[in-house]
């Protein structure tokens, strides 16, 4: 389940090194997702013809959520949305924290300050809201895996994690197999917490199909799919859950319908 964060919160919450450079969530429409990050502005691909782009979903998701926009997505809203879905319990993923680290290479020390505040965010939200309903998915960035390793253990023993977000995307190039990752798939095993591959779409990281089309729509069907096939294949042909057999992933919002074939498609080249 996603949350909606408020547009201030890396002003709030960033270390105060980094003040200056705070990402933002938009707020210029009734429904806005886009977020300034290094004077980029994510969740958008210019000149489509996509609902997306016309206005034509930003107006039905708008009417779809007027009540949780009216409250600003806060704690109770997030709640009630719940309660309305029948779900007792939920774990929570970002929504503009997906953007903040959505560079192939950016600066580590900025991308780590920038998951640390919002994972402190998401914190205050849970204890504001349920701790007993909710529980987070901390924000990490792969840019630097001594850095992420830090706060996987931080947002875990301190925080109350349950498990960790990370793009599917390739962060500096590197494939997911690569060994200079195991230090945090040694850390999340130890620690009992699953990896969460969530793509999103407008990012400034190389995503499947997104530079073939000027549609959001269009990227949005093939970024979430792809991306995680790709990593799916990456952690299995590349050994990782063969180094680490306790580690648990989960590949998010990409739907499953390709999984049967992909799975085939691995047995065959094994």
């Amino acid at each position: 389940m996603h949350v909606m964060e408020p547009t201030d919160l890396w002003q709030r919450y960033i270390d105060p090194e980094f003040r200056d450079r705070a990402p933002r969530r938009l707020d210029e429409r009734r429904w806005d997702i886009r977020t300034l990050v290094e004077g980029e502005i994510m969740a958008q691909i210019p000149g489509g013809d996509w609902p997306a782009e016309t206005g034509a979903e930003e107006k039905a998701l708008a009417e779809r959520y007027a009540e949780e926009i009216a409250r600003n997505f806060d704690p109770e809203s997030q709640i009630k949305a719940m309660d309305k879905e029948g779900l007792d319990l939920a774990i929570l993923f970002p929504t503009s924290a997906m953007y903040v680290t959505a560079f192939t290479r950016m600066d580590a020390r900025f991308a780590a300050a920038a998951c640390r505040a919002y994972n402190d965010w998401l914190h205050d939200y849970i204890q504001a809201a349920d701790p007993k309903r909710m529980f987070g998915a901390a924000a990490i960035s792969a840019h630097e895996v001594e850095s992420a390793v830090a706060e996987t253990r931080r947002a875990v023993a301190e925080l109350g994690m349950k498990a960790i977000f990370l793009r599917p995307n390739l962060y500096n190039d590197r494939p997911w197999h690569d060994r200079y990752y195991d230090p945090l798939w040694a850390a999340c095993q130890e620690l009992n917490v699953p990896v969460g591959f969530h793509e999103t779409t407008g990012s400034r990281m190389k995503a499947s199909g997104a530079d073939r089309f000027q549609s959001l729509g269009i990227a949005h069907i093939s970024t979430h799919s792809m991306e995680q096939m790709l990593a799916c294949m990456d952690v299995i042909m590349g050994g990782v859950m063969e180094r680490f057999p306790k580690l648990r992933f989960a590949f998010l919002e990409g739907q499953c319908g390709w999984l049967p074939f992909w799975l085939g498609r691995m047995d065959e080249h094994y």
